[in-house]
Formats: C-alpha cells, structure tokens, sequence
C-alpha cells in the first residue's frame, strides 16, 4: 500500500491500470483486484483505460450504497481510512 500524488485524473488512471498489470503479470488473478472510488465521475477515465489496454482488462462496475455496506466492504474500508 502506498500514496500517489497524480498530476491528474488520466496519470492517476494510467497508474492504477499499470499497478493492476504488475499485479497480474506477477501470477495473481484479476478477479481478486478491486478499485474503490468515491463517486461514478471517476470511473469514466478508469473504464477508458482498462478497455484501452492489450489484451483488454475486464471488469466490472458494483455501485448504490449495498456495496458499501457490507462488512466486507465495510472492514476494507475502516482499514484503508486508518493508513497514513
């Protein structure tokens, strides 16, 4: 885990997307990574980058207030607001 400081949305897209390929390059599944964000405005630029990438990285969009509220979900949360 760590902090990047994007210049903007399409650098913080762009290494989010190559941190996803370094992960899966390194033998770990797809279907066991996940990007939270705060509201749908920001997937729009993510969505263009995994779709832009050779071969394509599939994925797939939860969204309402259900997701977040699971404990799953809701313990990923609690630990990621207590990294600093």
């Amino acid at each position: 885990m760590g902090v990047y400081a994007a210049y903007n949305e399409l650098d913080e897209a762009r290494f989010i997307v190559s941190k996803i390929k370094a992960w899966f390059e390194q033998g770990n599944a797809l279907q066991d990574c996940a990007i939270l964000y705060r509201n749908n405005a920001q997937s729009r630029v993510l969505e263009s980058e995994l779709n832009i990438q050779s071969p394509r990285i599939p994925y797939r969009i939860y969204g309402g207030m259900r997701f977040f509220r699971t404990s799953r979900n809701q313990r990923c949360i609690m630990l990621l607001t207590h990294c600093k």
